[in-house]
């Protein structure tokens, strides 16, 4: 009845950061579309997650929804699952390599690496000594010489400044809630053996879970047939088995598409030499391509003013550098300057293939 008691507690507990969760992630996108959302928004939402005083307890909800989620697999299989095996009648049936070394591992190393992801994460930029390469400039994302407005510093080529760490993050790929901190130069490599580590534990625990189902009626049947006594017991531990493991098999499988996705869009920055930060940028300057608004000039790329272009004067420009706010002006630009395809802007972070990618993403 303890046992109950406690998973009953967790399942909650789970439930209720998980809707915290969507809630938070939501209500600032559709505030104005939904009375739930727009009640959340304003005494939730504005009130505590916005107050600097709770914003040190805030960030971590996530991060322990997180961690929580991972320990509730081994909750329910060594507190649930794992007790009903014995000799003369076991619905499971794994090895003694799986319950005492492999299962724990799955969870401890999860959970570790999501600890060393938060204590590897950038904590000061201004310390160059913790850089462990320096990017050259492209001078179409990034540009020499150009001021963060918040930091005061020279913003370093791939960096970007995290709102929620208040710093610039060099070689920022994303601020990650799930492990409250930026993932960066410092700890992508960990963070991509989290998320490789993720996508094989609930593999694992969904193809496990999914090929005892399988076979567990059939297995069930073999055993009440040859029972002579204890026929109520063994239902009773029959049902247990499937509900849990079915828990598990959801819990897993549906995880398991998320974090395929995850891999995947991660695989594919790799595969094009660039970060999360970075594909925003060049989804921008490729809407400005597309749109007609992106001129080469003396090597340089320039954006057309909305008044040079509906007049086709061709005369003044804005940097592709957001950072510089000059009007420039040439009198000898041409339709032909006008960049038509964003393959005629190349991307010099790119290696060229995924192996060349990985070794500089990871600094090796």
């Amino acid at each position: 009845k303890t046992i109950i008691n406690i998973m009953s507690l967790v399942t909650f507990l789970v439930l209720f950061l998980a809707i915290n969760v969507l809630m938070l992630l939501a209500s600032p996108i559709y505030h104005n579309q939904n009375k739930i959302f727009l009640w959340y928004y304003k005494n939730i939402f504005q009130k505590v997650f916005k107050n600097l005083a709770y914003k040190h307890i805030i960030t971590w909800i996530v991060p322990f929804f997180y961690c929580l989620l991972i320990l509730s697999f081994g909750f329910i299989y060594y507190l649930k699952l794992a007790k009903t095996q014995n000799d003369k009648f076991s619905l499971i049936n794994l090895t003694s390599f799986e319950n005492y070394f492999f299962i724990p591992f799955l969870i401890i190393s999860n959970v570790s690496l999501v600890f060393m992801c938060y204590k590897k994460s950038f904590k000061n930029i201004s310390n160059k000594a913790n850089f462990t390469k320096v990017n050259k400039y492209d001078n179409i994302l990034y540009h020499p010489s150009t001021f963060c407005q918040t930091c005061q510093l020279v913003k370093p080529a791939r960096s970007k400044h995290c709102s929620l760490c208040q710093k610039c993050i060099p070689d920022l790929d994303h601020h990650c809630i799930w492990i409250n901190g930026c993932v960066s130069q410092s700890n992508i490599m960990l963070f991509d053996c989290l998320l490789l580590n993720n996508l094989f534990s609930l593999l694992y625990v969904s193809a496990r879970s999914g090929l005892i189902l399988k076979s567990l009626n059939a297995k069930f049947s073999g055993y009440y047939k040859n029972a002579t006594n204890n026929q109520s017991d063994m239902v009773l531990t029959f049902k247990i088995v499937r509900k849990n493991l079915l828990t598990i098999f959801l819990l897993g499988f549906c995880f398991l598409m998320v974090m395929s996705w995850f891999v995947y869009t991660q695989i594919k920055l790799i595969i094009d030499g660039m970060t999360s930060n970075e594909s925003d940028k060049w989804f921008v300057i490729h809407s400005l391509i597309y749109d007609g608004y992106i001129y080469k000039i003396n090597e340089k790329y320039f954006i057309i003013t909305e008044e040079s272009k509906n007049d086709f004067s061709l005369k003044k420009f804005n940097s592709v550098n957001f950072y510089d706010n000059k009007i420039y002006t040439f009198d000898c630009v041409l339709q032909e300057n006008r960049v038509e395809s964003p393959e005629e802007i190349g991307n010099i972070y790119d290696k060229g293939s995924f192996i060349k990618n990985l070794k500089e993403r990871w600094s090796l």
